[in-house]
């Protein structure tokens, strides 16, 4: 029998990925000390934020504890090759003014409504520029009468 108390070595380099600069806080909603990820855009999160992202489906956000699961190479790679620093950069590129940046005590609406249009929509991805979303592309340009 495996004794417990020893750390897999991958399971070690995720908990040291975790103390890199912007991965100590939730990548959603800036919650301290984030125990999740979700490994398929290399973010660390924490548990309310873990639990929207899991109901997205594990073809859109697979998720995966820091301490409680076991962590294959190529998981651990994906979250070395991302962290939440780069994985805003892509996925915040080109948030509306109108749209408020979700905070560690919004409840679990705004939670969804935020997680769904950053990762499952990919509205504030700096290449969409989908015209069915008007404030991302600006207003329409007008032919003169």
């Amino acid at each position: 029998m495996a004794n417990s108390s020893i750390e897999s070595p991958t399971k070690r380099a995720i908990i040291e990925l975790k103390k890199k600069e912007g991965n100590s806080t939730c990548a959603d909603c800036g919650q301290k000390d984030p125990d999740w990820t979700a490994i398929t855009f290399g973010i660390f999160v924490c548990i309310d934020c873990s639990g929207v992202h899991r109901s997205l489906g594990a073809h859109i956000s697979k998720v995966k504890s820091v301490g409680l699961d076991e962590w294959t190479e190529e998981a651990v790679t994906q979250m070395t090759n991302f962290g939440n620093l780069k994985s805003k950069m892509i996925y915040e590129a080109r948030v509306p003014l109108c749209w408020k940046r979700l905070a560690p005590t919004d409840g679990p609406v705004c939670r969804e409504q935020w997680i769904r249009a950053k990762y499952d929509r990919k509205e504030f991805m700096s290449d969409k520029t989908d015209e069915s979303i008007p404030y991302t592309t600006g207003p329409k340009k007008r032919k003169p009468f």
